[in-house]
């Protein structure tokens, strides 16, 4: 059983709902396993759910086995966790909360993210026809162990000149931040390219502001390219160090990138598994 937690409710179980997150075998995502959140921000945003979210507890013979913090983007029909933190009976919960979403908005789309080390979850998810979107390897680098590394030349931030080149390389139509997005927001991102004998061959599109994250990397024949992917990576690592910041955090789904992440100073957190299901009013 679902019900919303209460401000009575809050200091009871709040701590131990902290202790699962940050336990791999139930956690979820946002992690809270990066070494930069922390205790006092699980607090701030679980108490959230008083507010624009909702945070709920699960019940099995009346005992709390989970703690599932959600929110939904009415206008876009889009729903996801904040926290799927489940202890026990993780099938009955994840279907009693697809229920509950899809009462409250249906034919929404609800995502939830996990530990990849939380298997029992993510089993209880393909139970319950969630389908598997995303499988990366979630990674962070601090800047404060962060030596600059030498960025050759054929790698530079995007110019107006090099717009066209772009769009060819980050040719996502169906994508949210497609390339004309991307274009019409410029300010709040770089956009780095590398180039072999004249031609624009990849792109690295990094998200600014206050918490910088790589947001995608574009080949443009399709195949990963190693010595693209090193320089670019390191041109935005170096600026993002020079911008004075403190960490960063970074995805990644492709193997053949995992060794070069760990030459340029990034620990690995964990695996990231994102799940989504289309919810029809039961």
């Amino acid at each position: 059983m679902l019900t919303r937690l209460t401000e009575a409710e809050f200091d009871r179980y709040a701590s131990w709902a902290y202790d699962l997150a940050t336990t791999a075998a139930h956690a979820s995502y946002p992690s809270y396993r990066d070494g930069i959140k922390t205790r006092e921000d699980f607090m701030a945003r679980a108490r959230r759910g008083f507010s624009d979210e909702e945070v709920l507890l699960f019940r099995h013979d009346g005992e709390v086995r989970g703690w599932i913090q959600w929110y939904a983007i009415p206008e876009e029909n889009y729903a996801m966790t904040v926290s799927f933190l489940v202890e026990s009976h993780v099938e009955e919960a994840a279907r009693e909360l697809a229920a509950h979403v899809a009462r409250l908005h249906p034919g929404a789309t609800l995502d939830i993210g996990l530990d990849g080390a939380n298997v029992q979850a993510a089993a209880a998810l393909e139970k319950c026809g969630f389908t598997l979107l995303e499988n990366a390897v979630n990674h962070t680098l601090f800047f404060d162990q962060y030596q600059p590394v030498p960025v050759p030349q054929d790698v530079a931030l995007m110019t107006a000149a090099d717009e066209s080149d772009f769009r060819r390389l980050h040719n996502w139509p169906d994508m949210y931040w497609n390339a004309e997005r991307i274009l019409a927001d410029l300010p709040n991102w770089k956009v780095y390219l590398h180039r072999q004998q004249g031609a624009a061959v990849a792109a690295l599109v990094c998200r600014a502001g206050d918490w910088p994250e790589v947001f995608s990397v574009d080949f443009g024949g399709g195949d990963f390219l190693p010595e693209s992917y090193r320089a670019m990576m390191a041109a935005c690592l170096n600026d993002i160090h020079l911008a004075g910041h403190s960490h960063m955090s970074y995805f990644e789904e492709e193997e053949h990138a995992l060794p070069i992440l760990a030459e340029l100073g990034f620990q690995r957190v964990g695996r990231y598994l994102a799940y989504r299901k289309e919810l029809k009013e039961e």
